[in-house]
């Protein structure tokens, strides 16, 4: 089993990580896929290993891997490496529910 690495961004830029999932990317795709309405904030609860980085670091990692922004269910996504963009299917009210 290969293990993605995301260089992940944290909420708009308040903080950036790296994030080794521990999964392979058709299971990540799924994963994010699956999250549910009552997972509002995905990024407390995320699986595998994370450590922060500074922002350089996070630029570095982006440039030609996978990348991504964790927030809230109806903004967050992935990128893969070959642009290809994947997030939630959550299609509910947005912020304030």
């Amino acid at each position: 089993m290969s293990n993605v690495v995301v260089a992940l961004e944290e909420e708009y830029g308040y903080r950036y990580w790296v994030w080794e999932t521990g999964m392979d990317e058709a299971t990540l795709v799924q994963w994010l896929k699956d999250q549910k309405e009552d997972d509002t904030f995905i990024f407390l609860d995320l699986p595998g290993r994370r450590k922060m980085i500074t922002i350089g670091e996070y630029k570095f990692l982006a440039k030609k891997g996978w990348r991504g922004m964790f927030h809230q269910l109806d903004d967050s996504y992935l990128i893969a490496p070959d642009g290809t963009k994947h997030d939630t299917i959550y299609e509910g009210p947005g912020e304030g529910f």
